[in-house]
């Protein structure tokens, strides 16, 4: 988290699921894990304004998934 203390000349998001090291890739599919990272690529590399919402605004999306935390700074 000092990181995200640290940087202030771009946008930052950080999401946790305090599931250990490999994550929830392990589940079918990858899990949340797996739906978290499509969704970020998505929104950064192709634009997807949908897989944004769960990343930006008030509320992100990603507040409504069980057991995560989050916290980000110079976005929308």
């Amino acid at each position: 988290m000092n990181d995200v203390e640290q940087l202030n000349h771009v946008p930052v998001f950080v999401g946790n699921l305090d599931v250990g090291h490999g994550g929830t890739y392990g589940q079918p599919f990858g899990g949340d894990f797996a739906k978290v990272a499509t969704a970020w690529l998505n929104w950064q590399l192709k634009g997807d304004k949908k897989a944004a919402t769960l990343f930006i605004g008030d509320k992100p999306g990603l507040s409504k998934f069980p057991g995560w935390t989050f916290a980000k700074k110079n976005m929308q």
